[in-house]
């Protein structure tokens, strides 16, 4: 009987592993670095031209990129889409979550210049790709869009979450300029990152008068995980949820990325 019990267990977890079809990626970057991610394509991959989410992940969960990327996937999308594919308004979604080495305190920008370069060999939309970001990825989110306006334009959205100040505030009208809609979430009560980081980069944003004026949601009695409720696959936190704000938004085609 113990032994059926193994069998099926296993079977059960080949078929949840395959069906979310998140899988353990590497590449080397330009400047020789390995950077291990997760890459999660839908049930329906290359049925459509997907949009692309690449996620920047949190502090704790840096790593080797080899025998550490599990730890991608414990909090944000990378948990959701072990799980299932991210499909909302009749598109499915493709996500890229890179692990930072732990030998940096930030995430330094030729991750995401790299997580671009490759996803020219996905089958996705170019025009809708959202970069998002937990805490220590919530404030890359902030560093890398703002350094110009160049990088700004990469992305049709950028949704940081309680994001860490380590941003050039001066910066931050890149933001503006590029016209590139930020939705930014973040906890009244978290104790971790200070809501600020996120609350003044919404407001320097605003007050230049962008096209699309920053959104901010500040989850009142919520700690440092407002990631949760920012992810939120349903209707029950915020209507429409983040994956059906973000498909409202296209920017302009690039043909080569970064």
């Amino acid at each position: 009987m113990k032994t059926i019990y193994v069998i099926v267990c296993n079977l059960f977890f080949l078929f949840f592993t395959v069906n979310a079809q998140q899988t353990a990626k590497s590449i080397t970057a330009s400047n020789g670095e390995l950077i291990g991610f997760l890459e999660a394509r839908p049930d329906n991959y290359g049925k459509q031209k997907h949009p692309l989410i690449i996620f920047l992940h949190g502090i704790d969960e840096r790593g080797n990129g080899t025998t550490d990327l599990a730890k991608v996937a414990k909090n944000g999308i990378p948990k959701i889409t072990k799980a299932q594919s991210l499909k909302f308004k009749g598109k499915s979604f493709v996500v890229l979550s890179p692990q930072l080495d732990k030998k940096y305190g930030a995430w330094e920008n030729f991750y995401i210049d790299e997580m671009l370069k490759y996803a020219e060999t996905l089958h996705i939309d170019t025009s809708r790709i959202y970069l998002t970001g937990i805490s220590l990825g919530g404030g890359g989110v902030w560093n890398y869009a703002s350094i110009r306006v160049a990088n700004a334009e990469k992305f049709a959205a950028l949704i940081p979450v309680c994001g860490v100040c380590y941003y050039d505030y001066k910066n931050i009208i890149n933001l503006a300029k590029a016209s590139t809609p930020v939705w930014a979430f973040v906890g009244a009560a978290d104790k971790t990152v200070n809501p600020l980081c996120t609350l003044q980069a919404v407001d320097a944003i605003n007050a230049n008068k962008p096209v699309h004026k920053a959104k901010k949601t500040i989850y009142n009695g919520v700690g440092h995980n407002s990631w949760d409720r920012a992810y939120d696959i349903t209707h029950k936190v915020q209507n429409p949820n983040v994956y059906e704000w973000m498909l409202q938004f296209k920017s302009a085609i690039k043909k080569s990325m970064p």
